[in-house]
């Protein structure tokens, strides 16, 4: 009997495993995955923004987190389909002959050498673990920055309507002098026309920004909407996720391509059986070692090729994702780059308005300006002024996106 304790030995230790290698890209990403320690339960994502941003990361991560940890309890599953594998099948049966008489019997199968397909199958699980942890990364990166762009729309909202609102104070003096001058027979009505449009229409457009951020209230929470808004950190070692993700593909798709090799080696099997003959009243045995082969297929195993179709593309894809991502990338810096440049020219734009408007009192005083010119200013610095506050937001979101596609809302604990 010891030689069968010694061939489970050699059985169990042969299931023991080293932690599969990933891509330098992938190790952070991958540490939950194929480490050995690795928890459904353990905090591996980390907000790495300020508030409000980390409160709105933080809040979609708990959301979504049910898709990380079944991505954990996916593999644990693999493993141990995998290591079943190894371990003797054991299969009872029984069949049945003329005048009810049963025959029982027990099959026993042990595979002593697998081919490797064992190693090549917990690689090819584990590499698929981590591309799945990184394509739900993406998906809730995606989400994060939706909540995020709704923080920074009720932010812009609000500021739009006090803006506005401080306008149309302006543009109501305008009206009430116009009145008292029309009242007072050396005014026009078309004056006070024209300050009374321009007042309904900024009121209305004031009206229009506080419901859009009612609405953004409803969905934000009053205690994140109060929070300021804040700068975005971003690292510099951060690759963008579609490169990730490319790169965690490719790499699968080579372990399903080593996996698709390794099936095709022989496999030696020991086979036993025993069984009762219940008319003979006699036991039955036997033992015997078999080689199990996939067949010669001729012009190549078609799993094989496939595979190595499937890497091939993969690889392509990889290098389309990097030339794409850059691109993106440069594109949205240099927008970024012209639109502090354009806020920065606005900013001295609105000042000078501002000066303008601020010293017509004393023009129309001197007789040397009148009320539709201080209409035409007060139009002017209402513009420099809004258009300043939404390149503002404008920035804010392209810096959002830069942040969501290179993964920099996040700091990867690396275990």
């Amino acid at each position: 009997m010891g030689w069968k304790y010694a061939l489970l030995f050699l059985v169990l230790a042969g299931c023991a495993t080293k932690e599969t290698e990933v891509n330098s890209a992938l190790t952070s990403y991958a540490q939950p995955v194929v480490s050995a320690q690795g928890s459904a339960n353990e905090t591996f994502l980390l907000p790495s923004q300020d508030d409000p941003y980390s409160s709105l990361i933080s809040a979609k991560y708990d959301e979504m987190r049910f898709g990380f940890d079944n991505n954990l309890r996916t593999l644990e599953i693999s493993r141990l389909s995998n290591r079943q594998s190894l371990l003797p099948q054991l299969k009872p049966g029984m069949s049945a002959r003329a005048r009810g008489v049963v025959d029982l019997n027990v099959s026993v199968k042990q595979v002593l050498y697998d081919g490797g397909v064992f190693k090549a199958q917990h690689s090819s699980d584990d590499h698929e673990a981590v591309l799945k942890q990184v394509e739900l990364l993406r998906e809730l990166n995606a989400e994060a920055s939706k909540e995020i762009e709704t923080y920074l729309n009720y932010k812009e909202n609000i500021e739009v309507a006090s803006l506005l609102t401080g306008i149309a104070e302006y543009f109501q003096d305008l009206v009430d002098l116009a009145e008292t001058r029309v009242n007072g027979g050396v005014g026009s009505d078309s004056e006070v026309s024209l300050f009374q449009l321009k007042l309904s229409e900024i009121r209305t457009d004031a009206r229009i920004a506080e419901a859009d951020a009612d609405a953004d209230l409803a969905i934000l929470g009053a205690e994140i909407a109060e929070k300021p808004v804040a700068p975005f950190r971003f690292h510099e070692t951060h690759l963008p996720l579609t490169i990730v993700e490319a790169i965690a593909y490719r790499e699968f798709r080579d372990s399903a391509l080593k996996l698709a090799r390794k099936e095709t080696n022989p496999q030696l099997i020991l086979e036993g059986n025993a069984g009762y003959d219940p008319i003979n009243g006699l036991p039955s045995s036997g033992v015997g070692l078999t080689i199990d082969s996939a067949p010669i297929a001729i012009g190549g195993n078609v799993g094989v090729k496939f595979a190595a179709q499937e890497l091939a593309l993969a690889e392509h894809k990889l290098k389309m994702t990097v030339k794409e991502a850059e691109r993106q990338t440069e594109r949205k810096r240099a927008r970024i780059s012209a639109l502090q440049a354009q806020h920065l020219e606005t900013e001295s734009l609105m000042m000078q308005s501002k000066s303008r408007f601020h010293n017509f009192s004393d023009q129309f005083r001197a007789g040397t300006a009148n009320l539709t010119e201080a209409a035409s200013l007060l139009e002017t610095m209402r513009q420099s002024m809004e258009t300043k506050l939404r390149l503002k937001y404008r920035i804010l979101n392209l810096q959002r996106e830069l942040a969501e596609e290179g993964g920099h809302f996040w700091n990867i604990s690396k275990g």
